[in-house]
């Protein structure tokens, strides 16, 4: 009879593997109440005998194991259907919060008093977060693994740093969001103090470097291969096909296409409302601008300290109806300070809406189609053009106020619609099933 090297719990398979409060692994049987003799049982009871040490195989994220050698089999629950296996006192700290019945277990901050203190789970939040970013960095798209690291936005020594995927994936969001404080804020000063012709030759420098820097980029030619054996337009077909098919990335399109159409372009309106109805100077109008970028990096830096998002649709829906919601009371305000605290809840909703998009995409989509289902989501953001389209004209006739007055009611009113057309974006959300053990 053969005896096996190793045991695995697989991510969202069939056995219902747990820690007990003895730190003991309870390993479920190979297959039903008929096959209590199967082989492989069988082979982990020889081992138990014998004393033999196995490798222990534990699933984080599909396709993704923390390996923990030896273990050993040291009970046998014949009615229960499941052996009792050792792990070490180390391990099974690690791994006794995983409940696999969960998408994404959370995980608690553990350490080992070694001669330094070991983040033991950080190995665990790494590949979610390196998954979540399909293996690339946020910033710059480098894609060497080695190189690449998960950083918390709220940092894991500090109270509200959970290991979380949502912590990992706002950092995206954060940076966006911080640019959009800094910018406007930097443009008023110049304005104010050199004028605008002087604010536009500096935009120019730093669209030059930026341009400067694409250039510099180089392509692989292995890359320059693959891209020229696929076809775009059947990839954009299957792309388009799968998301119009999926009910939750179909919510997630719609309710991107709204915000790029109806609430986005409101930036375009703001000096306007500044200089023409709160009659302030191009500082102040500058600082006005850069408050929905701070009320962004306060939702962002809010949604990334929470211990453990649920139900991320409607983190995602109720962001975007509140955003719309403040650029009604925009629309509204004449007083300076009001003005700003509807651009800082405006920025809040926009933050919500921002950080779980890319999350929703990454959480619900299978594998081999999330880069296309992420491409689709880009295609709705390309949207935005005829929202500023849209706000111009109406500005031109109606005024810039009620422009985006309209557009957010309107914006409000299609949301709430798409929102309770689509129960699939208000549930809890799940991912794709993995393999089995």
């Amino acid at each position: 009879m053969q005896v096996p090297l190793s045991i695995t719990t697989a991510p969202k398979g069939p056995y219902d593997d747990a820690f007990d409060s003895d730190h003991m692994l309870r390993y479920r049987y190979r297959g039903g109440p008929g096959d209590r003799d199967h082989r492989d049982n069988v082979g982990l009871r020889i081992a138990m005998k014998h004393g033999l040490p196995l490798a222990y195989f534990h699933g984080i994220v599909p396709g993704k194991y923390l390996a923990v050698w030896p273990v050993h089999v040291v009970g046998d629950d014949r009615s229960g259907m499941t052996f009792s296996v050792d792990v070490g006192a180390v391990e099974s700290d690690v791994f006794s919060s995983t409940d696999w019945r969960d998408v994404e277990p959370r995980l608690r901050r553990r350490y080992a008093s070694v001669l330094v203190q070991q983040r033991l789970h950080q190995g665990a939040f790494r590949e979610r977060v390196l998954r979540a970013y399909r293996h690339q960095c946020a910033l710059c798209q480098l894609g060497h693994n080695e190189l690449l690291d998960a950083a918390h936005i709220i940092p894991d020594s500090e109270a509200g740093g959970e290991p979380d995927v949502t912590n990992g994936l706002a950092l995206e969001a954060v940076a966006f969001s911080s640019s959009k404080v800094i910018g406007p804020a930097a443009g008023g000063v110049i304005i104010a103090a050199a004028g605008l012709t002087e604010a536009y030759m500096v935009v120019c420098l730093l669209f030059a470097s930026a341009a400067s820097l694409v250039w510099l980029m180089r392509v692989t030619h292995e890359a320059r291969r693959s891209w020229s054996a696929r076809s775009v337009s059947a990839d954009l077909a299957s792309a388009l096909r799968y998301t119009l098919s999926h009910p939750v990335m179909k919510a997630v399109v719609a309710i991107t296409v709204l915000m790029n159409v109806f609430l986005f372009p409101f930036t375009q309106m703001v000096p306007v409302i500044g200089r023409d109805v709160l009659g302030v100077d191009p500082g102040l109008v500058g600082v006005l601008m850069a408050s929905d970028g701070m009320g962004a990096l306060v939702g962002a830096v809010t949604i990334a300290s929470m211990a453990n998002v649920r139900r991320h649709g409607l983190v995602f829906a109720f962001g975007a109806m509140a955003g719309t919601l403040s650029l009604v009371a925009l629309s509204f305000s004449r007083e300076y300070g009001l003005s700003i605290a509807s651009m800082l809840a405006l920025g809040v909703g926009m933050a919500c809406f921002g950080t779980m998009q890319g999350a929703i995409t990454v959480l619900v989509s299978d594998h081999a189609m999330r880069g296309r289902a992420l491409g689709v989501v880009g295609l709705a953001i390309g949207t935005s053009p005829l929202g500023s389209l849209l706000v111009g004209t109406m500005a031109n006739s109606l005024g810039a106020t009620s422009a985006i007055r309209i557009n957010g009611l309107v914006g409000f009113l299609l949301l709430a619609v798409v929102t309770s057309l689509s129960p699939s974006i208000r549930r809890p959300l799940t991912a794709p099933e993995a393999s089995d053990r």
